[in-house]
C-alpha cells in the first residue's frame, strides 16, 4: 500500500479512492473475528495492492491468535509485533483487553495514512506526551466530516469508545445505515481456513 500511496500526487489518496481500495477488506475481518481470529498486524506494509485489478490483499497472518488465547500470549519480540502508529495501546500490554477491536483500531490508522500520507502518532505518545491525532481534514484530505468523525473514533485510544465490530464500522465509513447482505460463504470459510492454518 505504501508504494501505492506514494505514486499519487502529494502521496495521498483521494476519499473515494481510498475507500474503494480498502473498504472491501472490512467484511473480510468482521468474518474473521466471527471466528474469534484477530490479525493482530495491520499496517499498509501488510496489504498488497494487485496490479492486474487493484484490489488490496492484506498480508502476514502470521501473528494472528484466536481472541481467547490472545491475553495468554507475550509481547516480547517474536511473539508480538508492535508496528508503531499502527498498534493499539492495548496491545501494549499484555493484560489488555484485546479483541476484533485492535484490528478496527489498525485498519482505521492504516486508512488514515492512505488519506494523509502521514504515519498517525505511536499510541503510546497520546499518554506519555499528551499527544493528539490531527484530523485527515486537517492535512488536506477531502474526507467527508462524517466519514471522518467515523475514521476518529475508529482510532479512540480507549478501545470501548471504538465500533463494537467490523460491520458497524464499515456502515458508519460507508455512511449509511443498511444490514449486511450475507458474505458468499466458500469466500469466507477460504479466508478463515487460511488464517487457522497460519495462527496454528
Amino acid at each position: 500500500l505504501t508504494r501505492y500511496v506514494e505514486k499519487y500526487e502529494n502521496k495521498r489518496l483521494p476519499w473515494t479512492e481510498a475507500y474503494k481500495l480498502l473498504g472491501p477488506l472490512l467484511p473480510v475481518l468482521h468474518a474473521i473475528h466471527q471466528q474469534k481470529i484477530i490479525h493482530r498486524d495491520i499496517s499498509p506494509d501488510n496489504i498488497m495492492i494487485r496490479s492486474d485489478s487493484n484490489e488490496a490483499v492484506l498480508l502476514d497472518f502470521g501473528i494472528s491468535r484466536a481472541i481467547e488465547e490472545v491475553g495468554k500470549t507475550s509481547t516480547k519480540t517474536g511473539t508480538a509485533i508492535l508496528r508503531s502508529g499502527y498498534a493499539p495501546i492495548e496491545q501494549y500490554s499484555r493484560s489488555g483487553q484485546q479483541d476484533g477491536r485492535l484490528d478496527e483500531y489498525a485498519f482505521c490508522a492504516t486508512l488514515y495514512y492512505a488519506l494523509t500520507g502521514v504515519t498517525p502518532p505511536d499510541a503510546t505518545d497520546f499518554i506519555a506526551y499528551g499527544e493528539t491525532l490531527t484530523p485527515p481534514s486537517k492535512l488536506g484530505s477531502d474526507i467527508p466530516p462524517r466519514q471522518e468523525a467515523a475514521l476518529l473514533k475508529g482510532m479512540s485510544l480507549r478501545c470501548d469508545d471504538r465500533y463494537p465490530d467490523m460491520l458497524q464500522l464499515e456502515q458508519a465509513l460507508a455512511g449509511v445505515e443498511k444490514k449486511r447482505k450475507p458474505i458468499r460463504a466458500a469466500a469466507v470459510g477460504a479466508a478463515c481456513a487460511a488464517l487457522v492454518l497460519v495462527a496454528g
